[in-house]
């Protein structure tokens, strides 16, 4: 259980496979293009993790030059239906997440400076 949940809430698995999941067999250049942030070794470990899993499939297509297409297996299009649920709520609620943030850091800075002055 612990793997598969690690699998989920890693930093680079759920993006890539989401983006498999909606936009079908892509490249890895493609892929490297949309995953904002991603280098390339990162961008190779996670596809092999999430092949591994059984999550995405990896298609070598021989003609010159050789081809590498990556799709999200049923399993991974099921994961991704599963936590669909939470990215809406993240989305919905990323204001408050900031204005929260931002709050607590003001109060820190604050009761911060206070305790330096005593």
């Amino acid at each position: 259980m612990r793997t598969i949940v690690s699998r989920a809430a890693d930093k680079w698995s759920l993006w890539t496979l989401s983006l498999l999941a909606t936009n079908g067999p892509l490249r890895f250049s493609r892929l490297l293009e949309q995953v904002t942030g991603i280098s390339q070794k990162s961008l190779t470990v996670t596809l092999r993790q999430l092949e591994r899993d059984g999550l995405l499939t990896r298609t070598v297509t021989v003609p010159s030059p050789i081809r590498v297409d990556y799709e999200a297996t049923a399993l991974g299009i099921d994961l991704i239906r599963h936590v669909d649920p939470l990215w809406t709520w993240a989305a919905q609620n990323h204001d408050a997440f900031t204005q929260a943030r931002s709050n607590y850091d003001k109060a820190i800075t604050h009761s911060g400076s206070m305790r330096s002055e005593k």
